[in-house]
């Protein structure tokens, strides 16, 4: 808190370039904790302080509500026309002390920052003319408490299908927002990589937040841990000469991919030796730990898998990815190609006899249908068996509703998986 002390008493500080070079707009994570909110805005304020002239202004906002919390400013004063930081700290004392109280208020919780909001609020409010800098800082995790069926919470990351529909059919989509960030450059200072699960999860939140811009016509420039990297990128004008796997504009399922989903061995299914010694029958009607489920394919096509643990228990698939007994985990094998696996974890005893497997050919054209090889594992013990979908196109999981009720197939576009079939080899169940 040393720096904005100093400032609300008016110490010296260095003289900067005639200009302001930092950002145009902030939006700051509440939940940070107050030590650590005061460390991500003390360099912003120094840096306007060294640097503003007349005229130039630097709002910063709640991350979350888009509530204004300070707005520090340069006044239209030919006193200001080369920067004056002592005279600066003194204009702009009752904002320092309105960051200083806000983040006092930020006490340590699961931190998130709605940036989603934030890149809409910043689109029609933009604060000057011409090419303009948006700084996020925090953890980028979206928890609307309107929206919680598709909070990114723990590991979960938005599918690329909410990027490319309207914000009514869901929060984070851009449908129609095409120019809404043209000549803005957007960066990210996420304060650390405590928030993130693994370094695929970061990597896919940093993907998903670069495609936000660039949906909306915005150049994504910055997704650092360190704040002041970012605000010197910003001063420079640097590129992010990073590429991102391009969006899947086929995939329009509103689905959450979860990277914190526990697997049943530190190998993935679809990695694992086969286990050639069959479960014995009575294996089927005993409640086994550790059992995964996963599919296989290769057409350019989407197959989803479907698991219900048992009659009573809601079902584990794309659009329910987490529930008492289980996690959804969905992976691609290619950059951008459809063949690949999917995979559900039970974190809960299952009987095999009560199982329920399905998949369907959700999306594709398939005219030989769909084929591929489904593996079960229990423990370190995996099995595997072919499986076919007699349908030669998707049909965009119809009958989803049936086959949760009755588990039945309500067409030829579901296929159901007896466990027997797969963990016996080949004996009757």
């Amino acid at each position: 808190m040393k720096a904005l002390s100093a400032f609300l008493l008016g110490a010296t500080l260095l003289t900067g370039a005639a200009h302001a070079k930092g950002p145009n707009m902030v939006f700051i994570a509440p939940g940070l904790g107050h030590e650590r909110c005061i460390a991500q805005l003390e360099p912003i304020v120094n840096q306007f302080t060294q640097t503003a002239v007349r005229g130039d202004r630097l709002p910063i906002h709640d991350g979350n509500t888009m509530l204004e919390i300070a707005v520090f400013s340069a006044p239209d004063s030919k006193l200001y026309d080369k920067p004056a930081p002592q005279r600066l700290q003194r204009t702009n004392a009752d904002q320092a002390k309105m960051l200083i109280a806000f983040c006092k208020q930020s006490t340590a919780q699961e931190p998130s920052l709605n940036f989603t909001e934030g890149l809409r609020f910043g689109g029609n409010n933009r604060p000057a003319p011409g090419s303009v800098n948006y700084l996020f800082i925090g953890p980028p995790k979206v928890i609307d408490p309107k929206a919680l069926d598709v909070a990114m919470r723990g590991g979960l990351v938005p599918e690329d299908g909410h990027l490319l529909v309207t914000r009514d059919e869901s929060i984070y989509g851009a449908k129609g927002e095409s120019k809404l960030l043209s000549g803005i450059r957007v960066h990210f200072a996420v304060s650390g990589d405590d928030w993130s699960v693994s370094a695929a999860h970061k990597e896919s939140v940093e993907r998903f937040a670069a495609h936000s811009v660039a949906q909306r016509g915005g150049d994504f420039r910055s997704f650092e841990d360190d704040i002041n990297t970012v605000l010197k990128r910003i001063e420079t004008g640097a590129q992010n000469r990073l590429s991102y796997r391009p969006l899947s504009f086929t995939d329009h399922k509103l689905a959450m991919v979860d990277y914190s989903a526990p697997r049943a061995s530190n190998v993935n299914i679809f990695e694992r030796d086969l286990t050639l010694e069959p479960l014995a029958k009575a294996d089927l009607e005993t409640p086994l730990d550790n059992v995964s489920i996963g599919i296989s394919w290769t057409c350019m096509c989407d197959a989803d898998l479907l698991v219900t643990p048992r009659a009573d228990a809601p079902p584990l698939y794309w659009n329910n990815t987490a529930t008492a007994d289980g996690r959804f985990l969905k992976d691609y094998r290619t950059a951008n190609a459809r063949h690949g696996f999917e995979t559900v974890v039970l974190t809960r005893p299952v009987k095999l006899s009560e199982l329920m497997i399905a998949v369907n050919l959700y999306s594709g054209d398939v005219p030989e249908g769909l084929s591929g090889k489904i593996r079960i594992a229990v423990d370190d013990r995996t099995f595997e068996s072919p499986f076919r979908v007699p349908a030669s196109n998707g049909n965009r999981a119809k009958g989803i509703n049936h086959i949760i009720q009755w588990r039945g197939a309500p067409n030829e576009h579901w296929t159901l998986i007896d466990p027997a079939v797969v963990t016996l080899g080949g004996q009757e169940g």
